[in-house]
């Protein structure tokens, strides 16, 4: 998740894609990034991450899904992609929402949102985790 969320957060901060990735054993395919693992590493039958960075109408945005995993690891993932953000210098800050308040994280005019989801179908679990820059 290291990788992925310096891969990613350099990606809302420069709308580059640096190939930090593929250093990381992850392959382009097309404007993905993806990577298989064996299942004795994570678990499951087909354990696979695809990162895609992304423009949207409010900025970069580049976000992770993460196949087959264990339910508990995929909040975890979702909380370091946090921790990794604060470590590079980024503070939280509340940011108002159309649903109210959110928290968000700034590090000079860089404002973004972190967040993710945990799904289950058929007894395993996926992990998908965003960064979206919200200036």
């Amino acid at each position: 998740m290291h990788n992925i969320s310096a891969f990613c957060l350099n990606y809302i901060e420069t709308d580059q894609k640096v190939g930090s990735l593929l250093g990381a054993g992850f392959t382009a395919k097309g404007s993905k990034y993806k990577k298989s693992y064996n299942a004795s590493i994570i678990g499951g039958t087909k354990p696979v991450i695809t990162v895609e960075p992304r423009q949207t109408r409010s900025g970069a945005s580049c976000s992770a899904q993460f196949g087959i995993i264990g339910r508990n690891d995929g909040y975890s993932l979702i909380d370091e992609a946090r921790r990794n953000t604060l470590a590079r210098g980024y503070s939280t800050v509340a940011l108002q929402t159309s649903k109210g308040t959110a928290t968000a994280y700034q590090r000079g005019n860089t404002v973004l949102r972190i967040g993710g989801r945990v799904s289950s179908g058929y007894g395993s679990y996926s992990t998908f985790v965003y960064f979206e820059r919200q200036n």
